[in-house]
């Protein structure tokens, strides 16, 4: 918790992107079918994020280095010194390592990346499209955990992404994979910050559809 809650994401939205994002604490929008009741955006606190470090030993006593691309994320290179700023704050001496994107997409393929920042985008109203790729154990012969290059995993959260695969009633499905996400949240190895608003301009005659992800297709765009 002490990595989340030192993360002022509303000093990001306002210093950094000028309104461009808004902070979650889970994994897809509110208005998903798979969104987790009563999951909020969290309250930084810098002195409590210290306080638990003390408390469990690990103030002052390790160092991380936070890896990326120079392209991860628009406006890389402030929120990824901005992220390193803030956990060196709290006592966990942060570095920063960016790479080119070619040699970056190698390095998470192999395995080589730590401590990381990435950003996800599902273009479909599908739980399973989320919870699947980000949060099952990395398993290449299923194709499950295909973007958990942190290597995080909890079998219940496997249990339930696998229930949830096998299962056609789409009320429960997105039940399971809202269980799976909780517990993701809970664990919190790999923590939601922000989604990026996209913005779309056009005629008076044209309308445009809202869609979960960022690109924008020709189904999406009808007279008005």
């Amino acid at each position: 918790d002490a990595f989340s809650i030192s993360i002022n994401t509303k000093a990001f939205a306002e210093r950094i992107y000028h309104g461009g994002i808004t902070a979650t604490g889970q994994f897809v929008r509110p208005d998903h079918p798979a969104a987790v009741p009563g999951i909020k955006t969290w309250v930084a606190d810098e002195a409590r994020a210290i306080k638990l470090l003390q408390e469990a030993g690990w103030h002052n006593k390790f160092k991380l280095t936070l890896m990326g691309s120079q392209t991860t994320v628009p406006e890389a290179q402030k929120v990824f010194e901005a992220l390193a700023q803030t956990w060196t704050r709290i006592g966990v001496k942060t570095d920063i390592k960016l790479f080119p994107s070619g040699l970056w997409i190698q390095k998470r393929i192999a395995g080589e990346v730590g401590s990381i920042l990435s950003v996800y985008t599902a273009s479909t109203s599908n739980a399973e499209a989320h919870a699947t790729p980000l949060l099952h154990t990395k398993d290449d012969t299923l194709a499950f955990g295909l973007f958990n290059y942190v290597g995080y995993s909890n079998p219940a959260v496997d249990k339930l992404i696998q229930q949830g695969q096998v299962t056609l009633d789409e009320k429960e499905r997105n039940r399971l994979m809202r269980e799976a996400m909780r517990l993701g949240v809970e664990d919190n190895v790999i923590i939601p910050l922000w989604f990026y608003s996209v913005t779309h301009a056009s005629k008076k005659t044209v309308k445009i559809d809202d869609r979960y992800g960022s690109d924008l297709r020709l189904q999406n765009i009808r007279p008005q």
